[in-house]
């Protein structure tokens, strides 16, 4: 919903109708399945029809490759552990805006650009709009440096030493 109220300010206020928003992911219980109609509802209602896809479930094997068709990833789930999705993203080399404190860190030197203070459509719709407004090389640049970060946080071989130490 935040990302939906996000995309209309950056299409009814500021008049940019140069994006297209991916929601990946399927509905599964029947309180998702709610949702999901609310979210297609809003959609509807502030005719964004034109911007947002519901791209449902796709096979692990497909995801990478989704990631590079990409420009921006945006996570928005709430702080807590690390949510994967933000780990492949950056694996990927794709920029991520995310809401969960957890990445704070990882983040480094694009904290302000991509690290939401708050669940607030104005703050998410101006991150996306100076994403937007970056050149390419840019954006290839902050996502191979998000990309060396996830790599050397989060290998396997790091893992490995951490359930070790964990259970000495």
């Amino acid at each position: 919903e935040l990302l939906i109220r996000a995309i209309n300010i950056i299409v009814t206020e500021k008049k940019i109708n140069r994006l297209k928003v991916s929601f990946v992911g399927g509905a599964i219980t029947n309180s998702d399945k709610k949702y999901l109609f609310g979210l297609k509802n809003l959609i509807r209602g502030n005719n964004l029809q034109n911007f947002v896809d519901f791209v449902g479930v796709v096979p692990h094997k497909d995801i990478a490759s989704l990631y590079n068709s990409a420009d921006l990833s945006v996570n928005l789930c709430p702080t807590g552990g690390m949510d994967k999705a933000v780990l492949e993203s950056m694996l990927c080399g794709l920029p991520v805006i995310v809401l969960n404190k957890t990445f704070s860190e990882i983040l480094g030197q694009y904290y302000s650009k991509l690290m939401l203070n708050n669940d607030s459509a104005e703050e998410l719709s101006a991150k996306i709009l100076t994403m937007m407004k970056i050149s390419s090389h840019e954006i290839s640049l902050i996502g191979s440096e998000l990309r060396l970060v996830a790599e050397k946080t989060h290998n396997l071989c790091n893992l490995i030493e951490k359930i070790i130490k964990f259970f000495k």
